[in-house]
């Protein structure tokens, strides 16, 4: 029997995240290979800032009128981050 009443949902907690954190290490480290530090992405959202750096880089070489771009989504998401990034990469 358990210590205490929640002994059995801490275990199985810290089996899903020792399980979540194996899995993450598996990932290669999409970030480490750009100005994202060690963030892991997913492919195809690499792609997409990518993407976006290249346009915002390709509109100020034509000297044409910039589009603009909005982040939305919780605090501690990257928003920041990845427009830092799309800066640095489109100067």
């Amino acid at each position: 029997m358990a210590k205490f009443p929640g002994s059995r949902i801490l275990s199985q907690a810290k089996n899903k995240v020792l399980n979540y954190s194996t899995l993450a290490k598996a990932e290669k480290p999409v970030g480490s290979q750009n100005g994202l530090g060690n963030v892991i992405l997913h492919p195809s959202l690499q792609r997409r800032i990518a993407h976006l750096a290249r346009a915002t880089s390709n509109t100020k070489a034509h000297q044409a009128p910039f589009r603009n771009m909005l982040f939305y989504g919780p605090p501690g998401t990257g928003k920041t981050m990845v427009a830092r990034e799309i800066a640095r990469k489109s100067v």
